[in-house]
């Protein structure tokens, strides 16, 4: 949590919008600074769960949360508070990833193939769809710089496996 020192060091600040509090290893959000001014917190890459992100309730201007690498696994709880105002939940990490990717498995995807890879001696491309999903496929042609249609076949963490259709 962030100690009271740090706490009554910000406090000094009144006029502060925006607070960046990323990569503190923060595993709670006690004795959080009274701000009554800001409008965006950001908490990227820190040990907080979706729990934690209630207390930010005491800022109401609070416009825009950033919370890149936390432990949040419930989002609704996390849209929820969303809605009780007009806020943006950020998160552009593996908190919600794996979930996106795997809404589009089955699913025909256009997919721009940016590099090829040789692994274990097959050639091996990846690219991105245009909902943003990183998708790696085989094939024997050269796909660099073409777009190909992917059916989804497999989810792993971050990225989608495809074959050709």
């Amino acid at each position: 949590s962030i100690s009271v020192e740090i706490k009554n060091y910000l406090e000094q600040f009144i006029n502060v919008e925006k607070l960046n509090m990323s990569f503190c290893k923060l595993h709670s959000l006690d004795n959080l600074p009274n701000l009554p001014n800001i409008t965006k917190v950001e908490l990227n890459d820190n040990l907080l769960d979706e729990k934690e992100f209630i207390k930010l309730k005491k800022y109401p201007l609070l416009s825009e949360i950033f919370f890149a690498n936390n432990k949040v696994k419930d989002i609704e709880l996390m849209k929820e508070m969303s809605l009780m105002r007009d806020m943006h939940l950020i998160d552009l990490s593996e908190n919600l990833e794996h979930e996106y990717i795997k809404s589009f498995l089955g699913k025909e995807l256009n997919v721009l193939i940016e590099k090829k890879i040789n692994s274990s001696g097959k050639e091996k491309y990846f690219g991105y769809s245009n909902n943003y999903v990183r998708v790696f496929v085989e094939d024997e042609n050269n796909l660099v710089n073409k777009i190909v249609k992917v059916k989804l076949i497999e989810v792993n963490k971050n990225y989608g496996i495809g074959e050709i259709i």
